[in-house]
């Protein structure tokens, strides 16, 4: 039986997933994943399971009897949150629960991924404590999620903007995004008044993989962790950042979230992460550090 299994890694956290888990040696080689298909770039088991699926998550996770459960799987796009809120719901939440009862049946620990989105952006920083205040279907789900996971006795995570490479042509880095749009010539409208504190997935799995290593122990934490970089930027100022890292030549225009006609997006989601530090000895990376890292051929 795997050590942990894990769902959700087809995307660019797995791509960090499958980065970070060669310098944890105890979950590198009892790592299952649980996924519609599997990910070119995962290595370790794979069963099929879909989130959409009633009843089969609690299923798979039965089946394979994990001592850790680090749940990542989501519908993510807002704009698609927004068209199908069925199946944001039957996801996001439903699969959850789901995954919640078989976990507590089998006595397996959970520690579940949700996001800043759960906050509604108009404080200038969000701790572990803030109380979640969404303004859209997708945050409410992951909200809504996070209580239960609570609940049942579980672990909850929150990620904001994750930066790196390219899963599939559709689930790619913020700044892997940016960069092809540069080097294919596009004008990129970026807001200017919409400001994340984006993190590497390499470095948002470290934080996870270091979380679920505390969870083994006798002393297992509990409640809410962040997982967040330390700079805020706006899209725009992002934008630029990649620009100069990669030496681009890019038309960027400013534009304004605030008057998107789209979902409602909050304009200012920056988290903090005190007990990451203190209680992992976890740090975030230096933003433009790792952007001309990542340029370097």
């Amino acid at each position: 039986m795997p050590t942990l299994a894990t769902t959700g890694a087809g995307g660019v956290l797995g791509l960090g997933l499958a980065e970070a888990l060669k310098n944890f040696p105890c979950f590198q080689r009892s790592t299952s994943l649980g996924s519609r298909s599997q990910p070119s770039f995962w290595e370790n088991s794979w069963n099929p399971m879909d989130l959409l699926v009633p009843e089969e998550p609690q299923r798979w996770l039965q089946s394979q009897a994990p001592q850790l459960l680090l749940h990542a799987g989501a519908m993510t796009r807002l704009d698609d949150c927004e068209a199908n809120p069925k199946a944001c719901h039957r996801t996001n939440l439903e699969a959850t629960r789901e995954l919640c009862a078989a976990a507590l049946e089998i006595g397996t620990s959970l520690l579940f991924v949700s996001t800043d989105q759960v906050f509604d952006g108009r404080a200038e920083t969000y701790s572990e404590d803030s109380t979640p205040s969404p303004i859209h279907n997708y945050g409410r789900s992951k909200a809504e999620a996070e209580q239960i996971v609570l609940e049942a006795g579980g672990v909850v995570a929150r990620l904001p903007l994750l930066l790196g490479g390219e899963a599939t042509p559709q689930r790619k880095g913020a700044d892997t995004a940016l960069r092809q749009s540069m080097q294919a010539g596009q004008t990129i409208k970026l807001f200017e008044d919409e400001f994340r504190a984006p993190l590497p997935a390499s470095s948002a799995a470290q934080g996870l993989l270091l979380l679920l290593e505390a969870m083994k122990s006798p002393n297992p934490p509990r409640g809410v962790f962040h997982f967040s970089g330390n700079e805020p930027v706006s899209r725009l100022q992002l934008g630029q950042m990649v620009q100069t890292a990669h030496h681009l030549s890019a038309t960027l225009l400013p534009t304004q979230a605030a008057s998107w006609n789209g979902p409602p997006r909050p304009l200012r989601l920056v988290l903090t992460h005190e007990r990451a530090t203190e209680e992992l000895s976890w740090k975030a990376p230096n933003l433009r550090q790792y952007l001309s890292a990542d340029s370097t051929p």
